[in-house]
């Protein structure tokens, strides 16, 4: 990984950065463009607002520093502040609807902003403003449509290179690097994400694609790697205030880290921000779905939830049904194994919550111990209870185990 770039100043016109065409480059606001390559987002947004305050009646450069302030404020992860500033139909103004909706889970809004954006730049007949497009149509809608996001990278990368772009060319490559994760070509996206982290020398975009390979990281089982780009990334989220991508880059780290995840999603939740595409970040990717009653089950997707030993799986049911408040953890302990003293119960809760966080895998984070209490984060989760909450303690009686007496409200 290089981390070549890093403080260093560039220069807008070699280095434009995300949803900058050809021609806000060439006239626009260099300081603005330095900051941002830097990874100084608060500068960059100060010299916006400053600017858009002493615009007056300058109808192009409200438009322009309109513009500047949205792109700040995307950074920032304050979608909202993005779509106030945004009633610019323009291609900036579509390509930031797209990567907006497509954060929140909106294909077909995404698609169709995508869409309009790509028109505008096909009459614009310039090949610029199509490299962009198609790179950030890859970037972000790769989830959904991974084919198309593989023609676009690909397509931006030789349009890029053909008119010596060479930011492009680096951002094409990050954005096929994705394409190709979301397609299941592990071996060769392992490949197009090293070469993007060493080429791309704007810090935020270098750091959202350490991000992308650290993910790719975790599904891919190097939890190494992935902690070593996740701890670079994150001090530079931070920095940025860049919210959206530092709780993504925190939730990533808490599930690599299974045993200490709490403390990283402790920091996630106090980072994100009130907007669908932070909730989206919260909620299982397969969907983890938890049935309570006599026959209790756990699901990710379709495929049923397996664990080291039964008592892991009852650990789970009865953390889920204490609620949110948790249960202490020598409660826990004690009615596990009620017939061990505490002093050979407590080493024993901790190897429980080890194969509990095995048996939930990405998932692990939400198992969490704190301050003498064990719970489970239920944020996303879909859980259904049985009607009769005498049906659900049968799961625990016929396992000899008696009814806990931490049962919250949730029955």
């Amino acid at each position: 990984m290089s981390d070549s770039g890093v403080g260093d100043k560039v220069t807008g016109q070699d280095d434009p950065g995300l949803f900058s065409d050809s021609s806000t480059v060439s006239n626009g606001p260099l300081e603005v463009l330095e900051y941002l390559g830097t990874g100084d987002v608060a500068a960059a947004h100060q010299v916006a607002r400053a600017q858009l305050a002493s615009a007056g009646s300058d109808v192009a450069a409200l438009a322009q520093w309109r513009r500047w302030a949205a792109i700040c404020a995307f950074w920032e992860g304050d979608f909202a502040h993005v779509e106030e500033l945004g009633s610019d139909d323009g291609l900036e103004g579509e390509l930031l609807r797209g990567a907006i909706h497509a954060l929140r889970g909106d294909e077909p809004e995404a698609d169709e902003a995508y869409e309009r954006a790509l028109e505008i730049a096909l009459a614009a007949g310039d090949p610029v403003l199509e490299t962009s497009t198609r790179a950030l149509r890859a970037q972000f809608m790769a989830g959904f449509d991974p084919e198309r996001s593989l023609e676009d990278s690909r397509l931006a990368e030789q349009l890029a290179r053909s008119t010596n772009q060479d930011w492009w060319v680096s951002f094409a490559r990050f954005t096929e690097a994705v394409a190709l994760d979301s397609s299941g070509r592990f071996a060769e996206a392992a490949a197009a994400y090293e070469e993007a982290v060493s080429a791309i020398p704007t810090v935020l975009e270098r750091a959202a694609t350490e991000l992308h390979f650290a993910e790719f990281s975790i599904r891919s089982g190097d939890k190494q790697r992935a902690i070593a780009l996740l701890d670079h990334v994150i001090p530079v989220f931070e920095r940025a205030n860049a919210k959206y991508w530092l709780t993504r880059a925190l939730l990533a780290r808490a599930s690599v880290e299974r045993d200490r995840g709490g403390r990283w999603l402790r920091q996630a939740r106090a980072v994100a921000g009130d907007d669908p595409a932070y909730a989206r970040l919260f909620v299982p990717i397969r969907g983890l779905s938890i049935k309570i009653g006599p026959t209790s089950s756990a699901f990710m997707g379709d495929e049923p939830v397996s664990f080291l030993t039964r008592h892991a799986e009852l650990a789970l049911y009865a953390l889920v049904m204490a609620g949110s408040d948790g249960v202490p953890a020598d409660d826990l302990a004690g009615w596990l194994w009620p017939d061990s003293s505490l002093q050979r119960s407590r080493p024993r809760l901790r190897t429980l919550l080890w194969q509990l966080r095995n048996g939930l895998g990405s998932e692990a984070w939400r198992v969490q111990r704190s301050r003498g209490m064990v719970g489970i984060d239920l944020n996303g989760v879909d859980v259904e209870y049985s009607a009769d909450p005498a049906e659900s303690m049968v799961m625990f009686t016929n396992f000899g185990l008696d009814q806990p007496s931490f049962f919250g409200p949730s029955l």
